[in-house]
């Protein structure tokens, strides 16, 4: 694990150069618009996956004999395989392939699954906040399921922080934020009440109060933005908030999100359990995907959630 032993600082952001969202009631917020989607690498070119494709019977075998997977990703990644998959979306004539986890992660959580991959990522974690001598002093979760991540994170951390849910579409507050979905096609407007920061400013009068985020999936890293956002607006109303830390269970590596926080949102470090590097079809074998860790592609399920979006 790298230690990031510098101060975690957001950079500035002009909300006078962002664009704008107008909700039903009138007001005004900052909007942050949809990118085009990064496709795998796989898409490009549906002949050829990295070093063959691994059959689903020797799946498992291949994820346990995997040199760079810890024994939490390994849970993790066996449990995606077995009830989730890949999916297509987007356009019909150009469709591009995500991953299905509803039922890992949304529908479906198994503490035995998750819970070694978190405790995992809770030790990075300490360890890295020890690192830079700061104590963790919330997390951040966007509904619906990050929330329930976030609870079971905040548990096995040292300092027990409590966990402050970023509502999606929820009652109308002081700090709000547009957003596009990046794969439903329609705007979220994600929010915190600044009531809920300031109680944690009060906590700790004059001084920074440190945020972590805690989600289910790390992609384009909007949502990171969205909320380094949130807390850029809760800051110009007095409340000494910084985001020092992402932790998702699953990373999509390709996408360039982390490099787009880096420019976006600042040296904010992101720690990932397991780390897709590349999705493809093949014409004969069909869907696979490969892991950081894992020296195959590994065959997958794949459902069809193409739409005109």
């Amino acid at each position: 694990m790298t230690q990031h032993k510098e101060r975690v600082t957001a950079l500035p952001i002009d909300v006078r150069k962002l664009h704008e969202y107008t909700l039903p009631d009138g007001k005004i917020i900052p909007y942050l618009p949809r990118i085009d989607s990064i496709k795998p690498p796989g898409m490009k070119d549906n002949t050829i996956a990295p070093n063959g494709i691994c059959e689903k019977n020797n799946r498992s075998a291949a994820i346990e004999s995997a040199q760079g997977l810890s024994s939490g990703a390994k849970k993790l990644l066996k449990a995606l395989f077995e009830r989730g998959g890949a999916a297509l979306f987007g356009l019909e004539e150009n469709p591009d392939m995500g991953i299905d986890y509803q039922n890992v992660f949304k529908k479906f959580l198994d503490p035995e699954e998750m819970g070694k991959a978190l405790q995992e990522l809770a030790y990075d974690m300490d360890t890295d906040a020890a690192g830079r001598g700061i104590h963790i002093d919330g997390i951040l979760a966007p509904e619906a399921s990050g929330v329930a991540l976030g609870v079971a994170f905040s548990s096995l951390l040292k300092d027990k922080p409590p966990v402050l849910s970023v509502q999606k579409n929820g009652a109308p507050t002081s700090l709000e934020v547009a957003i596009d979905s990046y794969s439903k096609g329609k705007i979220d407007v994600m929010s915190i009440p600044l009531e809920l920061l300031q109680v944690l400013q009060a906590k700790k009068p004059g001084e920074e109060i440190n945020l972590i985020m805690c989600d289910d999936f790390f992609d384009s890293g909007k949502m990171t933005e969205a909320i380094a956002l949130l807390l850029q607006l809760a800051r110009q109303q007095g409340v000494n908030v910084n985001l020092v830390g992402v932790v998702v269970p699953i990373e999509k590596t390709y996408t360039g999100a982390r490099k787009s926080i880096e420019e976006n949102v600042g040296n904010v470090p992101i720690f990932s359990a397991v780390k897709i590097e590349d999705m493809g079809i093949h014409n004969n074998e069909g869907p696979w995907m490969k892991m950081q860790g894992v020296d195959t592609g590994l065959a997958c399920e794949i459902k069809d959630f193409t739409k005109k979006i």
